[in-house]
């Protein structure tokens, strides 16, 4: 959807398909890594104390977009433009966040971890690779296009990004 705003002739190569979670910490004391606990709707996440991106990322933008869907006002209790520190400040104390599936991949290996699918509304999103169509494209540019378009990495992305399911 971001292709239309950037202007000029692009490409794009569909990579996966995005899902959300709310990460927390677990309520099971001794919990091994991460667990993917049931469902939560949008609503109940907005009443918890949330670690959210700043109003103006646009990962921010969808996340709003979502909690405005389910009827919810969001008042988050920490605003920061590190996605990393999405994660970290779950992971270090009594906060919340959403997060997209890669990033909650990516926490896997941290114990008392618990991520819930958020749905209603089932927020999605398309991640693609974007390039500027060129006459020569660069050596890089070939690389990268060929990795975009292979079947394994294609598989791969999926399988840690998107719907997640517990080890």
């Amino acid at each position: 959807e971001r292709m239309p705003a950037r202007g000029g002739p692009l490409r794009a190569w569909p990579q996966y398909v995005e899902h959300y979670f709310l990460l927390r910490r677990a309520p099971a004391a001794n919990v091994r890594g991460l667990q993917i606990g049931d469902p939560m709707h949008w609503a109940d996440a907005a009443r918890l104390p949330l670690c959210l991106l700043t109003p103006e990322m646009h990962n921010r933008s969808l996340v709003d977009g979502a909690f405005r869907a389910a009827g919810a006002t969001v008042m988050p209790a920490m605003e920061t433009d590190s996605v990393l520190t999405l994660a970290l400040s779950v992971v270090a104390g009594q906060l919340c966040s959403v997060l997209p599936g890669a990033l909650v991949d990516a926490v896997r290996g941290h114990e008392g971890l618990e991520a819930l699918p958020l749905t209603a509304p089932m927020l999605t999103t398309p991640i693609g690779f974007m390039s500027h169509r060129q006459v020569q494209p660069t050596r890089a540019l070939d690389a990268a296009l060929a990795l975009a378009q292979d079947a394994d990495w294609l598989q791969h992305a999926a399988a840690h990004s998107g719907l997640l399911v517990a080890d």
